[in-house]
């Protein structure tokens, strides 16, 4: 959880940049300068907690927890079997996107708002933002919490909305589940 001190701002930064087509530079430059509140570093820092909080205690308990399972299966031990439930551990650890999305959307909403130039010193949320290819996006309120934002994605795109994105970040959750909780229990690191 202290990671996300350091992981919110930097997740908000690529995410400003990536949304707005505007350097890192020029955003920490109009939070100097005070045209910009430094909190909105922060954006996102919730479910980011809540994503982190659970994400490697997940891994690891549902990757024991498939190897388990497929012994009983009669799945014989070795290199396969830890790879095999290092795999499944990682991808079932994704039970958490919806805290990824609600993220991901809090910082888009609040870079796409200040792209705008709706959001002053004391705004009035936007409900419709212009993206970068002259979109608009629907957001709720910017000062709506993580479970708003949820409930929200709920209501204007189905449950299915809190998976959106979910196939690659299975990849990269399978992916780092091997490599950093399999591989070293293999070489007993």
């Amino acid at each position: 959880v202290a990671t996300c001190v350091v992981l919110t701002p930097s997740t908000f930064l690529v995410m400003t940049a990536a949304t707005t087509g505007r350097p890192v530079l020029e955003t920490l430059s109009q939070i100097l300068k005070g045209e910009r509140k430094a909190t909105d570093l922060y954006t996102g820092g919730g479910p980011l907690v809540m994503r982190e909080a659970s994400n490697w205690a997940s891994r690891q308990g549902i990757t024991d927890l498939t190897r388990t399972l497929l012994l009983r299966q009669g799945v014989g031990a070795g290199i396969a079997l830890e790879i095999g439930s290092g795999v499944l551990g990682g991808v079932l650890a994704c039970w958490n996107n919806p805290f990824e999305v609600a993220r991901i959307r809090q910082q888009r909403d609040l870079a796409l708002a200040a792209q705008s130039k709706s959001r002053g010193k004391n705004p009035v949320p936007p409900q419709k933002v212009r993206a970068l290819d002259g979109s608009f996006v629907v957001t709720p309120s910017l000062e709506a919490s993580s479970f708003d934002v949820i409930r929200f994605v709920i209501a204007t795109e189905g449950v299915q909305g809190l998976f959106a994105g979910i196939v690659p970040r299975c990849i990269v959750s399978a992916h780092l589940t091997v490599f950093l909780v399999v591989v070293p229990r293999l070489l007993r690191v």
